[in-house]
C-alpha cells in the first residue's frame, strides 16, 4: 500500500512537472453562464442557463467524474438560476426556483427534475440527518430524505443565501458558510452545529487568540471551501482576504497557514493529500505541501481570464483526474471563444494505473459500518489499510453491494483498496 502510493505520487509529480497542458472536453457548458456545480463522489451536476427568449435553465451530467456528460431536463430560467445542493448521504441533488411561490426546491431522479420541498437550501450531516433552510432569515428544520418538513430545530435563524456551503468536519460537526452575491470576493458569514447539541447554531470562539463576533467572521474571514486533511486538520480558504487558514481543534480556532494567494473559489483535496484550488484573479492552483505554498497550474489556459471571473469551477475527481470550468459569468455578449470544460493533461495517465470498475464507499465519514459498492461483475478483491500500511480487513466479493464493519477499530483515516483482474483503485475511508 504504501509503495503503490509513493509510486502514485511521484508519477503525479512527474506529469504536473512535464506538462500543464488543459484539453477541452468538447460540446459541454460552451455558450450558457455556469452558476452552480454540485458532485456526490464521482456523479457531477453542472447548472447553467443560456441568454434568449425565454431564458433556459439547463443541467449537465456526469456519471463517471467529468469524462463524459449528458444533458437533463432543461428548465425555464424564470423558475429559478439553478443553484443547487448535493446531500450526498442519502444521494440527493436537489436545485430551487421560485416562481413567485418563495422558498421551492426541485430533486433530480433520474433525468427529469421533479417537486421536493418548500424550502430552498438543505444541508445533510454525516449520519445522513437533512436540515432544510432558507434564503432568507428563517428557522431551520429537520426534513425527511422524501422533502416533508418537519419541526424547527431550535429558536436559531439563518439566511443561507443564493450560494450557502457546507461541510462535514469530525464528529458530525456540520460548518455552513454562506457567502453572498458574487461570493468568493465578498463576506459571508459562517457557523458550525454539532449534531450531539442542537441547541443553537453557535459562531465559533477564537482566531488567532482573539475573541470572535458574528461580525469578525462575516468581514474577516469570508470562508468559500473547506477541506479535512488525512490527520483530522481543517484546511480553509477565504473567499476575501487572501489566505488559506488551518485548524487543529475541528473548527474552532483558526491559524492563516498561506496569504497573497488571491481570493478563492473552490478547493479540493485528492487521495495523495495535494490540494488544488481555483484562486481568482486567474490561477488555478496546487499545493503538495497542506497549504504552505501554492504553485500556479494554468498552463495554456489564458491567464488574464480570471480578471472576469471566467474561472467558474474546479473539481477532482476519484481518480484524481482534475477539471476547470472557464466561462464568463457576466454577460451574454462576453464569453470567451475557448469557454467549456478542460481536463488537465497527465491526470489520464494517472487514473490508468488505478483504472477498475467504479466504486462507492457510504457513507463516508462513517461510525463503522458502511456500503461497498462496485459495478463490476467478476471478482472484486477488497483490503482496508491503516495509516501504517496493516491490513485490517480484506475479503472477495461478487456481490453488487456488501456491508462492511469496522466498529471494531479505533477512528481514524484508512485506505479502502479494490483490485479486479489485476488493475486496482483505491479510495480514502475515514471512521469516527
Amino acid at each position: 500500500m504504501k509503495r503503490s502510493l509513493l509510486l502514485l505520487s511521484l508519477i503525479l509529480s512527474f506529469y504536473l512537472a512535464k506538462s500543464q497542458n488543459w484539453t477541452k472536453i468538447s460540446g459541454i457548458a460552451d455558450g450558457g453562464r455556469v452558476i452552480d456545480l454540485a458532485k456526490i463522489n464521482d456523479k457531477i451536476i453542472i447548472s447553467s442557463f443560456v441568454y434568449g427568449s425565454p431564458e433556459i435553465g439547463t443541467f449537465f451530467i456526469s456519471d463517471n467524474g467529468g469524462n463524459n456528460w449528458s444533458e437533463t431536463t432543461p428548465l425555464p430560467f424564470s423558475n429559478g438560476p439553478g443553484f443547487m445542493d448535493a446531500l450526498p448521504i442519502n444521494n440527493i441533488f436537489t436545485t430551487f426556483f421560485t416562481a413567485g411561490l418563495g422558498d421551492q426546491s426541485l430533486q433530480l431522479t433520474g433525468n427529469t427534475w421533479s417537486n421536493f420541498s418548500n424550502r430552498g437550501k438543505f444541508v445533510e450531516f454525516s449520519n445522513g440527518q437533512i436540515l432544510a433552510g432558507s434564503f432568507y432569515l428563517d428557522s431551520v428544520y429537520y426534513v425527511s430524505s422524501s422533502g416533508v418538513l418537519g419541526s424547527a430545530i431550535n429558536s436559531s435563524k439563518l439566511s443561507f443565501g443564493n450560494d450557502g456551503k457546507y461541510f462535514v468536519g469530525a464528529n458530525n460537526r456540520l460548518f455552513l458558510f454562506q457567502n453572498n452575491d458574487a461570493g468568493f470576493i465578498n463576506s459571508g458569514e459562517f457557523h458550525y452545529i454539532d449534531y450531539s447539541d442542537l441547541s443553537s447554531f453557535k459562531i465559533p470562539l477564537t482566531l488567532d487568540g482573539n475573541t470572535m463576533t458574528n461580525d469578525n467572521w462575516r468581514d474577516d474571514i469570508a470562508v468559500s471551501g473547506m477541506i479535512m486533511m488525512d490527520n483530522g486538520d481543517l484546511i480553509a480558504s477565504s473567499g476575501k482576504n487572501f489566505k488559506c487558514m488551518k485548524s487543529t481543534d475541528n473548527g474552532v480556532n483558526w491559524t492563516t497557514i498561506t496569504t497573497d494567494i488571491g481570493p478563492s473559489k473552490d478547493i479540493y483535496k485528492n487521495i495523495l493529500g495535494h490540494i488544488y484550488g481555483l484562486f481568482t484573479f486567474g490561477q488555478i492552483v496546487l499545493s503538495t505541501d497542506g497549504g504552505v505554498t501554492f504553485n500556479n497550474i494554468n498552463g495554456n489556459l489564458d491567464n488574464n481570464a480570471g480578471t472576469n471571473y471566467a474561472f467558474k469551477s474546479l473539481f477532482v475527481n476519484s481518480l484524481n483526474e482534475v477539471f476547470v470550468i472557464l466561462n464568463n459569468a457576466q454577460s451574454s455578449d462576453s464569453f470567451p471563444p475557448n469557454s467549456g470544460i478542460y481536463k488537465l493533461d497527465g491526470s489520464t495517465s494517472i487514473s490508468t494505473l488505478n483504472d477498475v470498475s467504479s466504486f462507492e464507499i457510504f457513507p463516508n465519514p462513517t461510525t463503522g459500518i458502511f456500503t461497498f459498492k462496485s459495478s463490476s461483475t467478476s471478482d472484486v478483491a477488497v483490503s482496508i489499510f491503516n495509516l501504517m500500511g496493516s491490513t485490517i480487513f480484506n475479503f472477495t466479493t461478487q456481490d453488487l453491494k456488501s456491508t462492511i464493519d469496522l466498529s471494531n477499530q479505533a477512528a481514524g483515516v484508512y485506505f479502502l483498496q479494490a483490485t479486479v483482474n489485476g488493475r486496482t483503485q483505491t479510495q480514502k475511508l475515514i471512521v469516527q
